[in-house]
């Protein structure tokens, strides 16, 4: 059977009885085209099976309606749950994910060039930026947005948690359960686990607490599971804190499978809360969703009216707990 010939605007403008420019404007939900024109244009497109080329729209505009999202990690839940709340609130203006790992969780010149070769309009990066990156993205007003920590170099757009009081909400925790031998288990690869940890030991140094540092990377955790589990149980540590929910998880199937007691962990981001199928581990971290609408507002802002000042926010964050 012969393949019908695709339904243009001309088509459409004839069967409404109106203008190409018209049809062209009701479609894109223009302010001067009246909300009864746009639906009725838009039920006969939807009816036609109208498909809008946005090819002339990209190349005039030499931009898309894709925005990037750099990520470390795609099996790490709390970026599952950051992608599909920055995918909700974009889809309501339109716009729409492409998504890029940096397996390093450092964002480099490779990828913000793979990015820009894909004309994205603006990006939001979950991994650290590299400081050619954020000199590039300032000089040529690219949008570019640092997700959850505060960035390294001052240029660069952010909207992120306070890192440091979570560690010492945390602390303040273990030491309102008066526990007896509080531990750290860090990641020495990621920037942002420095602030965590000094508001974490900071807090329990001047309550006079004791405490252990480990180290654990969770690239190769299974090879040094054996090694980290000796040292918690060496040491008695009855309260850990892990500098990620996903490190969290993994240390409390470590010391179930020992039958392990008399522990309490906690991690950070909150992602049970928002994915009751992980496990219900004891955290602290930010509303996923209201950071999602402020990220998506200030691309927008940006995206639609550039200019070099720099924004700057600290979301509130909370402890959340599965055992009060």
């Amino acid at each position: 059977m012969k393949k019908s010939p695709a339904i243009t605007l001309k088509d459409l403008s004839v069967l409404a009885s109106c203008s190409v420019n018209t049809v062209s404007r009701a479609l894109r939900n223009c302010d001067d085209i009246s909300i009864a024109t746009q639906e009725k244009i838009k039920k006969l497109a939807n009816e036609k099976g109208y498909i809008p080329n946005r090819v002339p729209d990209f190349m005039r505009s030499g931009k898309t309606n894709m925005i990037g999202i750099v990520i470390s990690s795609i099996t790490n839940p709390y970026f599952t749950i950051a992608i599909d709340e920055l995918s909700r609130e974009l889809q309501k203006h339109d716009y729409f994910p492409m998504i890029m790992v940096s397996h390093d969780d450092i964002m480099d010149m490779k990828l913000l060039m793979k990015l820009l070769e894909n004309r994205v309009s603006g990006i939001f990066s979950f991994s650290d930026i590299d400081d050619d990156v954020a000199e590039f993205c300032y000089k040529n007003h690219i949008c570019l947005i640092r997700v959850g920590s505060k960035p390294q170099d001052e240029r660069v757009n952010a909207i992120y948690a306070d890192r440091y009081l979570c560690g010492k909400l945390v602390a303040d925790e273990a030491i309102r359960r008066k526990v007896k031998r509080p531990c750290y288990i860090n990641c020495n690869t990621v920037l942002s686990n420095i602030d965590r940890r000094n508001g974490f030991l900071d807090t329990l140094n001047k309550a006079g607490y004791g405490y252990d540092e480990y180290n654990c990377n969770f690239q190769t955790r299974h090879e040094e599971a054996d090694a980290l589990k000796s040292q918690i149980i060496s040491n008695k540590n009855d309260f850990i804190f892990c500098f990620n929910d996903e490190i969290a998880a993994f240390v409390l199937e470590l010391l179930e499978e020992y039958k392990y007691s008399n522990y309490v962990v906690f991690g950070i981001d909150g992602v049970a809360h928002y994915l009751p199928i992980c496990r219900r581990i004891n955290s602290v971290g930010g509303d996923f969703k209201e950071i999602s609408r402020r990220c998506t507002e200030i691309l927008l802002d940006k995206i639609n009216e550039f200019d070099d000042s720099v924004v700057h926010e600290v979301y509130p964050v909370e402890l959340i707990m599965f055992d009060r």
